[in-house]
């Protein structure tokens, strides 16, 4: 396959869906620098429920209900560290 047309409509902002208006995929945030503190040896995603299951020490900034029994519901209400409050 040498070339394929595009099959993609105009979004519903009326911007035509081609890409030349696209994201360059390029993004900045502030969370700062653990000033909190926020710090466990817990490994949410790889040993969800496993206390210590990290065996090192992760430093948390952005969200903060970071460990091991946290839950989709506790992280999504969870404060965070970032200027952008939806980071």
């Amino acid at each position: 396959i040498n070339d394929v047309p595009p099959n993609s409509r105009d979004s519903r902002n009326g911007l035509a869906a081609d890409g030349d208006g696209g994201s360059t995929g390029t993004f900045t945030t502030d969370c700062g620098v653990n000033e909190n503190n926020l710090f466990n040896s817990d490994n949410l995603i790889a040993a969800p429920g496993v206390d210590n299951g990290a065996h090192h020490t992760h430093d948390y900034v952005g969200n903060q209900d970071n460990d091991a029994f946290s839950s989709d519901e506790d992280l999504a209400n969870a404060d965070t560290t970032c200027q952008n409050q939806g980071d």
